[in-house]
């Protein structure tokens, strides 16, 4: 089941993020948001920075 959290983006990015829920590409905004946090943990994991430094992850 998924945690819901609040958080704040800038005005581009909701809309980025709307448009792309919008046009049928994602489910929804939260999707995409979900979508970013994925690639953003890979990139993270690929290298970036060791699990380590990631203990959210290493609860799991």
């Amino acid at each position: 089941m998924g945690v819901k959290i609040s958080i704040s983006l800038t005005d581009e990015h909701a809309c980025l993020a709307e448009d792309a829920g919008a046009s049928g590409d994602y489910a929804s905004s939260s999707e995409v948001i979900r979508e970013a946090l994925r690639d953003w943990r890979s990139k993270r994991l690929l290298g970036r920075r060791p699990p380590r430094d990631l203990p959210c992850l290493l609860n799991r």
